[in-house]
């Protein structure tokens, strides 16, 4: 059984033969409820029916699985396995990087974080153009994350994030080119012997956080 992170769906319950005179009390219960809980713990179901008139519903409370079981005096016992799942997306589906800047995508997930958040793996198809950190977190009540995309070379890379088996791998595409350097004015400059001028430097792009340092040489100092 699969159900949405944040989201509710009956659990069906059925007796293998009719209740007996004074229906019979099938008591439910969760291995792990803070991930799945079932409501109500237990369900009545009237003599000489197989279900209860109202079936139980299972909510998704945080990504993962829980077994539920279901107990009754004069039946053997059940479980059903049940596994929690939520969705992520990137936005924008895609980013242009200018030589080694950063840039973030918004990953948004399909349902608020629950209490402790939720972690997700991140990871880059090409670390010699584009990297990311290891993981991203939700932080509970959340559902948008900021990942950081730092261009390391010219290239293309896409940018995975997913919490196999829970929550479904999503990529985005990044391409990283590369910055360019002017130095506007005539070419060649004429500089008179002892005198100094003006060499001036420009970007075809403006910098990105924390600047841009430009090494300067001459082949014939």
């Amino acid at each position: 059984v699969t159900v949405g992170l944040g989201q509710s769906t009956p659990l069906t319950v059925t007796l293998s033969a009719a209740a007996p005179a004074g229906g019979v009390i099938v008591t439910l219960s969760s291995s792990d409820p803070s991930k799945v809980t079932v409501t109500p713990s237990s369900v009545t179901i009237a003599a000489g029916q197989t279900t209860p008139a109202v079936q139980p519903q299972i909510s998704g409370i945080n990504i993962g699985s829980a077994n539920i079981s279901a107990s009754a005096p004069g039946f053997d016992g059940a479980s059903a396995a049940v596994q929690v799942t939520a969705t992520v997306g990137f936005s924008p589906s895609s980013l242009s990087i200018i030589g080694t800047a950063t840039q973030n995508f918004t990953l948004t997930l399909s349902a608020a974080a629950p209490t402790g958040g939720v972690t997700v793996n991140l990871s880059s198809s090409n670390t010699a153009a584009a990297t990311v950190p290891a993981t991203v977190t939700f932080a509970a009540g959340a559902t948008t994350a900021t990942v950081p995309v730092t261009g390391v070379a010219q290239g293309s890379a896409a940018i995975h994030a997913s919490a196999l088996p829970y929550i479904a791998d999503a990529s985005g595409n990044v391409t990283v080119t590369p910055g360019n350097i002017y130095v506007p004015g005539p070419n060649p400059i004429t500089i008179q012997v002892g005198q100094s001028v003006a060499f001036a430097v420009s970007l075809g792009s403006a910098a990105p956080a924390g600047g841009v340092t430009i090494t300067l040489t001459s082949n014939d100092p």
